[in-house]
């Protein structure tokens, strides 16, 4: 009676562990991983940006606002000037942000909370930046320092959490 238990109890648990594995063998492909959900949604706002950049607006802006593709030979100006916003400046800079707004969208559709807070703690603090340049508070000099810093600011967060949390 006890040799026909156990058999019974050992085939019971191996019906049960080859149920379990067959299961797996028929699942969908398997989700990715939260690593690979932050790269394509960063690549999703990357190539939003780089869009966004090629419009008039976003020359206008690079050339005379805010340095926004990177190495811009006038980059050094744009940090040192006193300068305030013109009104032609201030229509490309307007035109330009509506043009990121879809990009700020996929910024929060990041599949770790706080790395989506990063991005939107960024973006309301540089808005106050863009409102301070264009109710011309502020020099174009003043407000790039200012949005470097935030920028600086938010990637320190990032590889902060980063480092500081294991992302599969």
């Amino acid at each position: 009676m006890k040799k026909q238990l156990l058999a019974l109890l050992l085939t019971t648990i191996g019906m049960v562990s080859l149920t379990y594995s067959q299961n797996d063998l028929f699942q969908a492909t398997p989700n990715p991983t939260v690593r690979q959900r932050i790269s394509e949604t960063q690549k999703q706002f990357a190539d939003c940006i780089n869009q966004a950049k090629m419009s008039d607006a976003a020359k206008v802006v690079n050339n005379e606002v805010f340095e926004i593709v990177p190495k811009s030979e006038h980059k050094m100006n744009l940090f040192t000037t006193d300068n305030k916003i013109t009104d032609e400046e201030a229509n490309a800079l307007t035109a330009y942000l509506a043009s990121t707004s879809q990009c700020r969208a996929i910024s929060n559709q990041f599949s770790v909370s706080e790395l989506a807070g990063i991005y939107r703690n960024f973006y309301s603090q540089v808005d106050v930046v863009y409102g301070n340049l264009l109710s011309r508070k502020i020099s174009i000099g003043e407000a790039n320092k200012e949005k470097y810093e935030l920028m600086q600011t938010a990637q320190s967060q990032w590889i902060n959490y980063e480092s500081t949390h294991k992302i599969n």
